[in-house]
């Protein structure tokens, strides 16, 4: 499983991505300049969305507004703190659940907790620094 976030379309494999967009969507998909999230891994990520911004819809866009935002990018940072440290309840507690069983299928988040804390903090630094500047992201569903 591929738990990296994707940062430009030559990247991608395939087209099950959840795509972040910096600001408002202009109502193109595949935008460069956009992230990208496999649909597997984001299984990990949905409920922290969900929980922060209850109108959430896995497929459609998503304006996702700064405080709602900065939320998220708060709970990305701690799940990832408590998975590199191996502290999976903790982490389950903000995660949402963790999918069981948490060794082996489908994510196998004992044996891959670094890339899936990579992931988180890579998402999470990036989209702090669009609240920076933009009042929303916007989050396409597949």
């Amino acid at each position: 499983m591929d738990y990296r976030v994707v940062r430009s379309n030559a990247e991608r494999e395939g087209s099950c991505y959840h795509e972040f967009v910096k600001g408002r969507w202009n109502g193109t998909h595949w935008s460069e300049g956009s992230l990208f999230v496999d649909d597997d891994p984001f299984d990990l990520l949905v409920h922290m969305f969900i929980r922060h911004f209850k109108a959430f819809d896995r497929t459609g866009p998503n304006e996702i507004p700064r405080p709602a935002g900065l939320e998220i990018v708060n709970d990305l940072r701690k799940a990832a703190a408590w998975l590199s440290m191996g502290r999976f309840e903790d982490a389950a507690s903000i995660i949402g659940g963790l999918p069981v069983p948490i060794k082996g299928e489908p994510h196998d988040v004992v044996g891959n907790a670094a890339e899936i804390s990579d992931m988180m903090n890579d998402l999470a630094s990036t989209l702090e620094e669009w609240y920076l500047v933009e009042d929303a992201v916007t989050v396409l569903g597949i």
